[in-house]
């Protein structure tokens, strides 16, 4: 099972990006919605996820930059991060410049741009299985 993370406290555009989640996965896709830093922070703490969708500003204007700084410092984590984003305040974009994201993804979201980002992510994942297997079994 593919899993997803989507923090964004608008629940449209959250729901907008699981429906193109779900679109291009289908069965292969756990999608898991927070709507808020603390929330976020849980479900980080619940499991770890092969990609994450992130806005900017959830409830407060450096609540995305704490769940980055979690999710890298703290998880650890080594999902595919992808930024959400209405704002092109340049100090913004260069305090998240400063965290391993994959992608910036600018609102309002485009549904086509998030099933090919997705596909891209699912299909390296798939790849990348297949790889240790296939080392796996030189190995043995």
């Amino acid at each position: 099972m593919f899993k997803v993370l989507i923090i964004e406290d608008c629940r449209v555009t959250s729901e907008i990006i699981k429906l193109a989640v779900e679109k291009t996965l289908g069965s292969n896709a756990d999608v898991m919605q927070a709507y808020d830093l603390d929330n976020a922070i849980n479900l980080l703490d619940l499991m770890s996820y092969h990609l994450i969708f992130q806005d900017i500003c959830l409830d407060s204007q450096d609540s995305g930059l704490k769940t980055l700084e979690y999710m890298f410092t703290e998880k650890k984590t080594d999902a595919y991060v992808a930024v959400c984003t209405s704002y092109y305040d340049k100090n913004i974009v260069e305090e998240f410049a400063k965290w391993p994201v994959d992608k910036y993804i600018l609102k309002p979201i485009v549904t086509s741009e998030i099933e090919r980002y997705v596909d891209r992510v699912f299909t390296k994942f798939v790849s990348d299985i297949m790889q240790d297997e296939a080392k796996e079994s030189q190995e043995d």
